[in-house]
């Protein structure tokens, strides 16, 4: 959406992600759009190699913690305004879960990400 933030119509963020075969094709084409209250969030791209991005509309510094398919933490990063990557490489391929908080720990957003090597 390309209206202005500040005509007091709602941001979306989208985030698009492609995925390409060995011969630079596109196979496969993933799109998200989010928004809690007035903190947008991404968390692109899905599934990962190597970087995830957490990007958001907040004017605080977020939280991140990803937690493995069990629940247990495997890292926590602070996320400062706008956007901050997460290196995914040395985590095992499987399923993660993405938790983002406010500076209070109030969770904004939960997604699954899928880590592949």
């Amino acid at each position: 959406d390309d209206r202005n933030p500040d005509d007091g119509i709602e941001t979306r963020v989208q985030a698009f992600m492609f995925k390409f075969d060995g011969n630079g094709n596109i196979v496969n084409t993933t799109s998200a759009t989010t928004g809690v209250a007035d903190k947008q969030i991404a968390i692109f791209p899905n599934p990962t190699s190597q970087l995830l991005r957490l990007a958001h509309t907040s004017s605080e510094s977020l939280s991140l913690i990803v937690t493995d398919s069990n629940g247990q933490k495997i890292a926590e990063q602070s996320c400062g305004q706008s956007s901050c990557d997460f290196d995914t490489s040395s985590l095992a391929s499987g399923i993660y879960f993405v938790l983002v908080s406010d500076s209070k720990g109030g969770l904004l957003e939960s997604r699954r990400v899928v880590v592949e090597h």
